[in-house]
């Protein structure tokens, strides 16, 4: 956790305050910056700002004013955002200086930038991604060309890490220190990279290393890492309560049956690989409230090149632990509170009936991180457990068991919650069940994990109880009334931001009254298109062969857009 300055502590636990974003871009190579803080060089121009922190994973999208055309292009910038609020002494954040010290947020870079005009004004959205977005791009060249494999005998997992972390990415990781599990930097390992016919990325080899050791990896700002090693005795980090500051808004409580709930590693193959019954071991792994609540359902791994029953036992405890922590136990909803980081342990005190607190067990620990502001709302979103992979990384990590949670987020959503759906795809044999963040949707050409579209309607076909939509109408179903259940309308084209009510097409058009002021006269060329698509489609566009990347494009943001604007200000004001 960030320690934070007690003015600051002040500002933010009061009951009313003033929030503080600071946003500095900085391109490539450092030389130029620009300033978008809500009192940067271009003024107050964020309306709405979501940032997602994960274990594994993050991304965010920022809505800003740009009527004057005055913002610069940003693309390719890297920021660190710090989210503090105005104190006695002026506008303080995390990363200040004096607030964690130079600990802001992980860092993102811009991806996208797109303008949209939309009812007579202008408005700038970035798209950015984190850490482990690159990760996920940079696909591992050790060793010779063509086929890049390389094996490592006798290497710890710290040193692999390390190695991948410092030497291929000139970023840096922390000394272990005292978050040693006692495998992470013992247990002596053998490593082949690119050793199954096809090149493995920088985050699946990640996943691969950390899965084998009860540590996680937590990135920071200035590209710098560290390990956390989670134990029952760490003392609490901050303590939210139901009548107390830091006081928590809502806070939901999961119980679950984990599976699997045993984990047995098989290993000591021998010198010839041929594993024979007097000679290899296995280690065990069990959680035993979960296989008495339930039935004992196992994972089995092979481990050929441990040589002891004791390491191997220390792998399946190891391998048991993540598949834990990758289930959600919480979520919280509070006043947001800039001290707050990925790994920390937190509790939830309810005093309001009994007193509850929660979690109950004692190695649970903050594995999400949902920062959302926007003028009068200023709120975190905190996940506890969940430390759930990205479905790329999962693939990449070859045989694992990766547990998905299917555990919905609170009632409580943000103004672009719709562009969290959940939906189900289904990655080589690991299933990706479904989640509340977009970076699980597929690529339909590849079968792999497009980046996150945070903002990007996409075209694939989304399997639903009764019959076949594109997210596209989905977002269209959702924000205009019809079911999910409901069959959309016959030949309805996703390009056309249409109103669509199945019984009656042409009184469609009363509902842009709501939208834009005065709403659309019959006459208006606007309102002529928009019945146009609804009474005379075209004709769809064929469905792509696999492998096929000459298809058309998803549809284009400065026709989807509106439908985005018009919900996210429908909210807002």
């Amino acid at each position: 956790m960030r320690t934070i300055a007690s003015t600051l502590d002040t500002a933010q636990t009061a009951a009313a305050r003033t929030p503080y974003i600071h946003l500095v871009f900085s391109s490539k190579d450092g030389s130029t910056t620009r300033d978008l803080s809500l009192d940067g060089t271009y003024g107050n121009r964020i309306l709405f700002l979501e940032h997602v922190e994960e274990v594994y994973n993050d991304y965010a999208v920022i809505l800003l004013r740009n009527n004057d055309k005055a913002l610069p292009s940003v693309e390719g910038y890297w920021t660190e955002i710090g989210y503090g609020d105005t104190t006695s002494g002026g506008n303080e954040y995390a990363g200040d200086g004096a607030n964690g010290g130079a600990k802001a947020s992980s860092r993102l870079w811009v991806k996208s930038q797109q303008n949209v005009s939309a009812a007579g004004k202008l408005y700038t959205i970035l798209e950015l991604e984190g850490v482990w977005s690159r990760f996920r791009e940079v696909m591992l060249r050790l060793g010779n060309a063509p086929k890049w494999q390389r094996v490592y005998e006798g290497t710890t997992v710290y040193d692999r890490i390390e190695a991948l972390i410092e030497a291929e990415m000139s970023w840096t990781l922390d000394p272990l220190g005292a978050q040693d599990d006692s495998i992470i930097d013992t247990l002596s390992l053998n490593f082949d990279v690119n050793d199954q016919g096809t090149f493995e990325f920088m985050a699946g080899m990640l996943y691969r290393l950390i899965r084998l050791t009860k540590t996680f990896i937590r990135s920071r700002a200035g590209n710098n890492f560290e390990i956390r090693y989670p134990q029952s005795a760490d003392s609490v980090d901050l303590a939210f309560s139901s009548d107390s500051a830091p006081q928590f808004y809502s806070y939901t409580d999961r119980s679950i049956i984990h599976i699997p709930n045993r984990v047995l590693v098989y290993a000591n193959a021998g010198l010839d690989g041929l594993w024979h019954e007097s000679t290899f071991v296995t280690g065990d792994a069990a959680d035993s409230t979960s296989v008495g609540a339930y039935s004992e359902i196992a994972a089995l791994f092979l481990a050929p090149d441990v040589g002891t029953e004791a390491d191997a036992d220390l792998i399946a405890a190891a391998l048991l632990s993540k598949i834990k922590a990758e289930s959600v136990v919480g979520i919280g909803l509070v006043p947001h509170h800039c001290a707050v980081e990925l790994l920390d342990k937190l509790t939830f005190t309810d005093n309001r009936v009994s007193q509850n607190v929660y979690p109950s067990d004692g190695t649970v620990r903050v594995g999400g991180l949902k920062h959302t502001y926007r003028p009068g709302y200023y709120r975190l979103q905190i996940t506890l457990g969940g430390q759930s992979v990205t479905g790329d990384v999962a693939r990449a990590a070859g045989a694992a068991h990766i547990v998905f949670t299917d555990f919905e987020e609170s009632a409580i959503t943000p103004p672009v919650d719709v562009l969290a759906g959940m939906f189900p795809g289904q990655v080589g044999s690991q299933l990706v069940q479904q989640h509340p963040h977009p970076q699980f949707r597929l690529d339909p050409t590849q079968q792999v994990p497009a980046s996150p579209p945070v903002i990007r309607p996409s075209t694939v076909p989304v399997p639903l109880p009764l019959g076949m939509y594109s997210e596209s109408q989905l977002e269209k179903a959702e924000l205009f009334g019809i079911g999910t259940g409901d069959t959309p309308p016959p030949g309805v084209h996703v390009d056309i931001p249409t109103i669509l009510r199945r019984d009656d097409p042409s009184g469609l058009f009363t509902e842009m009254e709501d939208i834009m002021p005065g709403g659309l006269p019959p006459t208006d060329p606007y309102y002529k298109r928009l019945q146009e698509s609804i009474l005379n489609p075209p004709e769809p566009e064929p469905e792509p062969e696999p492998g096929d990347r000459s298809y058309p494009l998803p549809v284009t943001e400065a026709i989807e857009f509106p439908n985005f604007i018009v919900r996210l200000f429908r909210r807002i004001f």
